[in-house]
Order: structure tokens, then sequence, then C-alpha cells
């Protein structure tokens, strides 16, 4: 009955707050790290609200106020680099914020204990879970992926480590699916998704959001998210050059092959790059299985592409995307990689590190 009586609370507090534009008041003093004159940039979680300004710490203090018309999450980032927090705003809060000392006490934020409970603290259990798995394995996995340019040791222990981690990301995932179906009358779950990388949403729960968490902002980021998923749809279709400047069409280089890997990258994403030597052994052990891998690059320099094409040999087409197609595959980071059948259908997307291997297996099988 409590938890009842909590999600119909959540409930009556968006709706009367929906609809009504409204100031909301943030007074912060500094206790140490920001200095006078430092420059603090607010803007919405995710950015895509419209909500951009700053203000600047004077006599140790600082100040903002936004006009909402519905609870939003509100970052506030030193633009020296020196920290920042989250503040989960609604119309008319009137909030103090004493910040530093390694921690932050904040008063006046309606939702803001709300906030910790359904969105910090389940992510914060979830990254201690993961870090207790690393430690129990950490040898194992330091070896596996040496930083001092020694041979990678691929032991025994490090693929029960691999297993293990696969393991703990599908509990993750069904408990995080559980609980999003649980509050998806409360703006808590489309929160979750957009905040929560273990969260992804699906036409089964957007349906069982509230009409008013529809109306959200977080609501509608989710409904984009959705219309936006490629898996399971046709490849947009592009034709970008190589190195030599050949042209080449998405439906010519499916061709002949049952499966394409497509990994965007860029010469100074680091993780692109460390991810390189795994794409190799990917092309080498699903040769068999008609997989051909396709590395589409989103650099700005044209040399420093070429530059690094030199330096990591990647047997298989390189194209550069000149042409805004990381675009049409909803490619925000790197490394981002797709699996397409030879039809051109979308398996799986934007995956990068461990999932990749996960997923090929699941795809291809051994």
């Amino acid at each position: 009955m409590r938890k009842f009586n909590l999600l119909v609370l959540n409930i009556i507090v968006f709706v009367l707050y929906a609809g009504a534009q409204q100031p909301a008041t943030v007074k912060g003093t500094v206790l140490n790290g920001w200095k006078d004159g430092d420059i603090i940039d607010i803007s919405e979680m995710t950015g895509n609200a419209g909500i951009t300004t700053e203000t600047t710490v004077k006599d140790g203090k600082f100040e903002y106020s936004l006009l909402l018309t519905e609870p939003m999450l509100i970052n506030a980032y030193n633009r020296n680099g020196m920290g920042g927090f989250s503040l989960m705003l609604s119309p008319g809060d009137q909030v103090t914020v004493v910040y530093g000392n390694n921690k932050i006490d904040i008063k006046g934020a309606t939702l803001q204990a709300d906030f910790e409970k359904n969105i910090l603290q389940p992510f914060a259990e979830q990254n201690q879970r993961r870090t207790d798995l690393w430690k129990q394995y950490q040898e194992a996995i330091l070896a596996a992926n040496p930083k001092d340019g020694k041979e990678p040791e691929v032991t025994e222990e490090y693929k029960v480590y691999l297993q293990k981690a696969a393991e703990l990301d599908e509990t993750f995932k069904q408990e995080m699916d559980e609980w999003l179906l649980q509050h998806a009358s409360t703006i808590w779950a489309p929160m979750a998704i957009l905040y929560n990388p273990t969260c992804k949403p699906s036409e089964e729960l957007y349906a069982a959001f509230a009409p008013e968490v529809k109306a959200s902002i977080y609501g509608k980021q989710i409904r984009q998210k959705l219309d936006a998923v490629l898996t399971g749809k046709s490849a947009p279709d592009f034709t970008l050059k190589d190195a030599a400047g050949k042209e080449h069409s998405l439906e010519e280089l499916l061709e002949g092959h049952q499966y394409l890997l497509v990994d965007f990258w860029a010469s100074w994403c680091a993780p692109c790059r460390k991810g390189i030597p795994e794409m190799k052994e990917f092309a080498k052990k699903y040769a068999d299985k008609g997989l051909v891998v396709l590395s589409i690059s989103v650099d700005k320099d044209r040399d420093a592409w070429l530059k690094a094409l030199e330096e990591e040999q990647m047997p298989w087409t390189n194209l550069w995307d000149d042409a805004g197609i990381k675009v049409k595959y909803g490619v925000k980071g790197i490394p981002s990689v797709f699996l397409l059948k030879a039809d051109g259908t979308v398996l799986f997307e934007k995956l990068y590190g461990e999932a990749i291997g996960r997923e090929l297996k699941k795809a291809l099988g051994e």
C-alpha cells in the first residue's frame, strides 16, 4: 500500500507541475575546490531541453534561476574541470546548496530525495557490484589488457571473468526491466532509461507509461529513441569513399557476404584503436560464417585518418564519413559497432567493448 501511495504521489506532483511555467532558483555556497571567477555551466541532463546558461562564483557563492514547466535534472559543472553536481529541479523550487569537502548538502529541491533513491542509488549499487567482480579477477584482467606494450595473456581465469561479467549484465537487465515496469507510471522510468545504460527502452514499457509521463520531456525522448532504433530494420543506405577515392555503396559491400560488421571509429579515439586487434580476431574467427568487417571513420581530419590507416593496417574496406552517415545510424559516441545481415537487416547496433563479442556469439555461434 505504501509503494502504491508513493507512485500516486509522484504522478500528482508531476501533473501539478506540468504546463505551468515557474522559476526554480538555486543559491549555492562553495566550501572548497571552486574559486571566485570560476564559470559554472548550467544545462539539462540530456541537453535536449534547450536549457543552457552559466553563472559565476563570486565571494564563494553562485546563483542561477531557470523557468521550468516540469521537473528536470539540471547539471551544474565547473568549466575549469573542477567537478559539479546534478539537481532534480521542479517549477517553483527555491534551493540552497552547500558544495565542497567531498559532499553536497541540498535543501528545497522537491524531488531530489526521490531522484537519488530511484536513479542514483540503483546505478551506484550496480557499479559497486561490477567493481567487486573486477577486483576479484583484477590480475587476470590486467594480464589480458596490458598497458605497457606486452603481449596480452588470455588465461582461463580471464575467460571466467568475461562469462561472469556477461551474467552480471544480464542480471542487471532483468532487474531493471522489472523495476521499470513497476515504475512506469512515474517520471523515474524514462529518466532511468536515459541515465542508466543498463536500462533499455521498449515498446512494451513505453505503452505502460502514464499519459503524463509520455508527455514529459523524458517520455518524449524515449519515444524518439524507440523511433530511431535500427535493430530489425533495414540499415540506411550510403555511398562513401575509401582512401584511394573509390566509392563504395552499402549494397556493394553486402554483396556476396552473409554478415557485415560495421565499426564507426576515429583516429583520435583510444578505445576505438584499442579494439582494432579484436576486430581482426572477429574477422578471422567468423570468416567461414560469411562475416566481413567494414570500418567507417568519423575523423574530420582526413590526413589523420590516413595516418591511422597506415599504422593500424586493417585488412578490410575502410571508408571516410565525410557525408554525415553516422547521423543516419544514430551514432553519437564511438566506438559504435553494428551487425548487418546480407539483406541489410540490422541484427545489433551501437555496441562497444565486450558486448560485441558476446552478441556476435549469439548471432553467429562459436
